[in-house]
């Protein structure tokens, strides 16, 4: 198979990229921080990239994931009328697209849910496009995210548990997620259009208290944990219901692999 990975120099795309490599697959990346001209907002750039090679399929993950930014010009370019841009190559060429979404496109919460909703509206008209809603990733080196907040907090020795502890969000470890989507991508699992991916979903408050039972085993000291009344930009709880990976990676492992990672950094 050859397949075209967007954001394959991203987090999600990076193990992907590896995942398909290491099953045997050719593999085309296209991500602007690995080279600027690679830029799914010109509309140009992207149909040479389909002239120029037969691709099988399309995972498109190239987008901004960061759920703070509130530059809507900005998140509209890329998360909107750059997956158009992919999406409308890939059905000139009659390539099928595996797109990652976000939970966060179930509910107009922020500007990055609407962006990625709008993103999901404007491609349903291409039957070959299949829809993966995101939750938490997390796991090896993310590079954002609450599990990240909260282990790089721990790490300076205080862990703040925010929402007073009632936080509910989903978790997939990249590697499950990524696992996932090459079988997706392969046929060999199929799933409805959109669906949730998930591998298990807890409290903010039982998260701070895993990272910080790993804290203290990777390096010796244990950092406090303290509730704060503030909220993110997001509902209180914003989980996952849809398709659950199987035999997912324990969160407490996912966890010790990205604390590690972070104290590598």
């Amino acid at each position: 198979m050859n397949a075209l990975v967007t954001g394959h120099a991203g987090y999600i795309g990076g193990v992907l990229a590896d995942q398909l490599a290491a099953a045997g697959h050719d593999v085309v990346g296209f991500d602007h921080s690995a080279d600027p001209a690679q830029d799914i907002r010109d509309a140009d750039r992207v149909r040479s990239l389909f002239a120029d090679h037969e691709f099988d399929l399309v995972y498109h993950l190239a987008a901004e994931a960061d759920v703070w930014v509130d530059d809507w010009q900005y998140l509209f370019e890329n998360n909107v009328a750059g997956t158009v841009n992919v999406v409308a190559a890939a059905r000139g060429t009659d390539v099928p697209v595996v797109f990652g979404s976000s939970v966060a496109a179930s509910g107009e919460f922020n500007r990055y849910g609407r962006s990625k909703d709008l993103a999901e509206q404007a491609v349903s008209e291409y039957e070959q496009v299949t829809t993966v809603r995101f939750p938490n990733v997390v796991g090896l080196d993310a590079p954002r995210g609450q599990a990240q907040d909260m282990i790089e907090e721990g790490l300076a020795g205080e862990i703040e548990v925010w929402g007073n502890g009632e936080i509910r969000r989903s978790y997939v470890d990249v590697a499950d997620l990524c696992s996932a989507l090459v079988e997706l991508g392969t046929g060999s699992i199929t799933i409805e259009n959109p669906t949730s991916i998930y591998g298990r979903t807890t409290t903010n408050h039982e998260l701070g208290n895993l990272i910080q039972t790993v804290v203290e085993a990777e390096t010796g000291s244990t950092p406090d944990l303290s509730l704060v009344d503030r909220s993110p930009p997001s509902p209180q709880s914003l989980t996952a219901d849809g398709f659950r990976v199987q035999n997912p990676t324990p969160l407490q492992e996912s966890i010790r692999s990205q604390v590690r990672a972070t104290l590598e950094e």
